[in-house]
């Protein structure tokens, strides 16, 4: 699939980044800076689905203890809880929610108008923004392994999910010390780096580990760009996402308000004349079908309109091959890790993966789960300095073993 990715500027910043995947190949566009004709530079990219990568350290993230329950009952509203520690006036941002396990909640939220003016300014450019990712989000960080950007004369640094700050690099080694003696465990820390960036003296117990990327643009070419419009982090939601996305939402709640009438129509059976019931009932059921049709071209043929709309619903919440792909890259725990082979056969999946070790094996699991999928190890081995295992994971309401 082809398309576009913008990395905005931050405020007080004044490049526009671009990178684009048109069949299969992947090229940087250059920058185009503030005062430059935005709509003249992005002129040949009309028509391109659009990525925006929101810039690191723009956004603010906290992590919220809440069970599954109350994500459903409270959503959003469940960061208005930890209002008092936000920097930031709750309602002034826009905010998504990732499940991080069964106990706690990642909330990202991120400056509305903002946002909302770049895409204002993007729409009128006649670029179609499809989804919004920040640039925090692509990369990973653990108790093990700490993630450091440079952005401009600052530097990112990110220690877990929803646990990053920007630092000026003068204070690198405050800030890396402080840190390290707030951990219960005293276990040395790879600082996960761009190859050839500059670091300050580290402290004995964090290492530098160059990464095999350079910005966001080397991490996005991890995975098909077309992946990239499912990301869990994904700012466009909620009253922000694309009205396509509104429109088919529309087409379903309208197949089913006429599926709803036809039952409606045949439960009044006795009490219409026999004619005026024949009538209202052919009438409702060939709308009914004919937006049925609509909706789901591929059904040519309408045996049981009931029936087959109950089946849509229930399928709807089964995964594909490629929302369980999507699944994995998005819960990886690093670039290091492989997948092998991949047998997927109905809701069931095998999946073949190798990497550095049991205990990332573990982590993955269990973000997997916390996802909604069900997974357990079927099998693991250590060979060659590294952990060949197979996955099993299903996508239905049952949940595995780990």
């Amino acid at each position: 699939m082809d398309m576009l990715f913008l990395r905005l500027p931050a405020p007080g910043q004044r490049e526009l980044t671009a990178l684009s995947c048109v069949a299969g190949s992947w090229q940087r566009l250059g920058i185009c800076r503030e005062g430059d004709d935005l709509g003249a530079w992005l002129a040949a990219q009309r028509g391109l689905p659009t990525v925006l990568i929101t810039p690191a350290g723009l956004d603010i993230a906290l992590t919220l203890d809440a069970t599954p329950k109350q994500r459903r009952e409270a959503g959003i509203a469940l960061v208005a809880l930890a209002e008092e520690s936000l920097a930031e006036d709750f309602e002034r941002l826009h905010w998504v929610l990732d499940s991080l396990d069964e106990h706690q909640v990642l909330a990202r939220g991120i400056r509305r108008d903002w946002l909302e003016s770049w895409l204002a300014r993007l729409a009128d450019a006649g670029l179609s923004v499809k989804a919004a990712i920040p640039e925090a989000a692509l990369l990973s960080a653990d108790a093990e392994n700490w993630a450091w950007l440079p952005s401009g004369n600052e530097v990112f640094l990110q220690t877990a999910p929803g646990q990053a700050a920007m630092i000026q690099p003068a204070d690198a080694v405050t800030v890396l010390t402080q840190l390290l003696a707030q951990r219960p465990m005293q276990t040395p820390v790879r600082l996960r780096h761009p190859q050839g960036s500059t670091l300050p003296t580290l402290p004995d117990s964090v290492h530098a580990a160059p990464a095999p990327w350079q910005d966001w643009s080397d991490l996005l070419r991890h995975q098909p760009p077309s992946e990239w419009l499912k990301h869990r982090a994904n700012w466009l939601t909620g009253e922000l996402a694309p009205r396509s996305q509104a429109r088919y939402s529309r087409v379903w709640i309208g197949v089913l308000a006429l599926a709803l009438l036809v039952v409606l129509v045949q439960a009044g059976f006795a009490r219409w004349e026999a004619r005026q019931l024949q009538q209202a009932t052919e009438q409702a059921r060939a709308e009914a079908e004919a937006a049925y049709r609509q909706a789901f071209p591929q059904d040519r043929r309408i045996i049981n309109l009931e029936r087959q709309f109950a089946a849509r619903q229930q399928r709807a919440g089964d995964l594909a091959a490629d929302q369980i792909l999507s699944r994995l890259a998005q819960t990886s725990p690093g670039p290091q890790w492989q997948i092998q082979r991949l047998d997927y056969r109905g809701g069931s999946t095998r999946v073949e993966v190798m990497g550095p070790s049991q205990g990332e094996l573990q982590r993955w699991l269990n973000s997997l789960i916390a996802s909604g999928l069900s997974a357990r190890i079927e099998t693991s081995q250590a060979a060659d300095n590294a952990i060949k295992a197979t996955l099993l994971l299903q996508s239905g309401a049952e949940q595995g073993g780990r």
